[in-house]
């Protein structure tokens, strides 16, 4: 289970239904696509390459089936061509989620230009998903792994012991292969004392587990930590040091703009603590760069 109350399964804006462009299936909402397009719910999602097209169909050469049914080498699938420009060209290759009726293929979820025909390189072009949902996607079909989760635009493959390792923004490659089990999240990059929306930073603590006998701690060498909740939104300082009940999301504020830093660097800490052994159980760290006026959360 992950800790933190602002998990999210989060996934596709509407306007990603323009992607789907040739469907005579009813629309879903645009949350479910990712979820469906790696959960099997099509009649096959195939790669292949285009080799002819015509007004209302176009003819695919299929050199996998990444699941689903198996369908022959050479399928002609028919559609509208809707958006013209998503509208397949003879030898651009399609990653395609289809639908059979009688003998008829269609389009289901939609269809994606790739930039290879092997599942396990192939980078996803031409689109108008988030990066966290192309990641997501991309992940499935290198890997085959689809249990995911979003925090704020922060993508994270879960594996089946509750660790998981974040798909987006991508780690560095020592990291990649990692099971984490305890992570800071930012709600943002960027955050300058002059930004009026927000009073700071956001931080989530993503841990693998969730306890009652748990309590998080938050530690920073610079600035300091706040809560703004809802539905007061009133700022209560924690200073340096904040020790929350529960998971819930804080917010790291610089005070100054940029004087007095340490040399060593800003830094954010967390640590999860078992309360009724008294052990640190786990840690985690971030770090902020201050450059002309801005902070950055280094990732």
């Amino acid at each position: 289970m992950i800790g933190g109350n602002k998990v999210k399964f989060k996934t596709i804006h509407p306007f990603l239904l323009l992607l789907i462009f040739c469907t005579l299936a009813p629309l879903s909402p645009a949350a479910d696509i990712l979820h469906r397009l790696t959960h099997g719910d099509q009649y096959a999602l195939v790669l292949g390459r285009v080799t002819q097209v015509q007004k209302l169909s176009f003819e695919l050469s299929v050199a996998r089936t990444v699941s689903g049914h198996r369908t022959p080498a050479h399928i002609l699938i028919n559609c509208s061509p809707k958006g013209q420009q998503d509208w397949p060209k003879p030898g651009e290759k399609l990653l395609v989620s289809l639908e059979r009726e009688a003998k008829e293929y269609r389009i289901h979820w939609g269809l994606f230009h790739v930039s290879s025909l092997d599942p396990r390189q192939l980078k996803i072009i031409q689109s108008a998903w988030p990066k966290g949902d192309l990641a997501a996607l991309e992940h499935y079909l290198h890997t085959g792994e689809n249990d995911f989760f979003f925090v704020y635009d922060s993508a994270f493959a879960r594996f089946p012991d509750g660790t998981f390792t974040r798909i987006y923004p991508a780690l560095p490659a020592p990291q990649k292969s990692k099971h984490f089990k305890l992570m800071i999240c930012p709600e943002r990059r960027e955050y300058r004392l002059t930004d009026s929306s927000t009073p700071g930073i956001g931080l989530e603590a993503i841990y693998f587990r969730n306890s009652q006998e748990l309590k998080v701690t938050w530690e920073t060498n610079y600035g300091r930590f706040i809560l703004w909740e809802p539905p007061e939104y009133r700022v209560i300082s924690m200073g340096k040091t904040a020790e929350v009940p529960g998971w819930k999301t804080v917010y790291w504020t610089p005070l100054t703009m940029g004087k007095d830093l340490p040399k060593e660097g800003i830094r954010i800490g967390v640590s999860v603590n078992d309360q009724k052994d008294k052990v640190k159980v786990e840690q985690a760290y971030i770090e902020v760069q201050f450059k002309e006026g801005t902070f950055r959360v280094r990732l």
